[in-house]
């Protein structure tokens, strides 16, 4: 964001307030996701002590790309229609106007 966009530090810190403002509902969707994973691998866990290695296999190689995929997958509408849009928008008009 700082190099495409142009922002300074304190921009991007303003952007990321304002996103996390705008954008609570997905944000608690997540939040109660990943906590809904996290209480079952644990209850797993404590019911079948063998599922203790699987279990950190499966954080070590699936959990984490998982929450990844959900985060980018819920936040990037968002920052396409706040950000990306209006960019592309304004180096679409810089381009007819240099015509």
């Amino acid at each position: 964001m700082i190099v495409t966009f142009e922002l300074n530090l304190k921009q991007v810190y303003k952007n990321a307030f304002i996103f996390s403002i705008v954008g609570l509902w997905r944000n608690l969707l997540l939040t109660v996701i990943f906590a809904v994973i996290i209480l079952g691998l644990y209850v797993l866990m404590l019911l079948m002590p063998l599922t203790l290695f699987l279990s950190i296999i499966f954080a070590i190689l699936i959990l984490f790309s998982f929450c990844m995929f959900l985060i980018n997958f819920t936040v990037y509408p968002l920052i396409d229609k706040m950000m990306i849009q209006p960019y592309k928008d304004k180096e679409k008009d810089n381009q007819t106007s240099e015509d």
